[in-house]
């Protein structure tokens, strides 16, 4: 199983760019609306809607095997709220292309180290 850190400022995101975007270049997932510059602005300019929420898979060593870019959101409806943990980019200026980065060969393991901290997460 990968380790799981999940990046809630916007600080760390901005100290990810290089390694970010080197996990993008070698994934099957390579498309501008993934990259860190793309994700970035988009939270610069339509993030007040949520909290950053990241999440990065690594190696015990430390690294890199998958990125999820997601925030979580609360909505409601009258009296009712609910919290939702979705990708950014998924409104307001909507990207084309909303996925997880995870590196070539190493899906399943990102995927699954993901779903099993999501699922243990409060």
């Amino acid at each position: 199983m990968l380790r799981i850190v999940e990046v809630r400022n916007t600080e760390e995101f901005r100290s990810l760019r290089e390694e970010w975007n080197t996990l993008l270049a070698q994934s099957t997932a390579n498309t501008i609306f993934l990259s860190w510059e793309w994700l970035y602005s988009w939270w610069e300019v339509f993030g007040r809607e949520g909290t950053l929420s990241i999440l990065l898979a690594a190696t015990p060593e430390g690294e890199l095997r998958g990125a999820a870019p997601l925030m979580r959101s609360t909505r409601g409806l009258g009296p009712l709220r609910v919290q939702s943990l979705e990708f950014m980019g998924s409104h307001s200026v909507s990207s084309e292309y909303l996925d997880f980065i995870c590196l070539k060969g190493c899906e399943e393991e990102v995927i699954e180290s993901f779903l099993d901290y999501v699922l243990k997460s409060p």
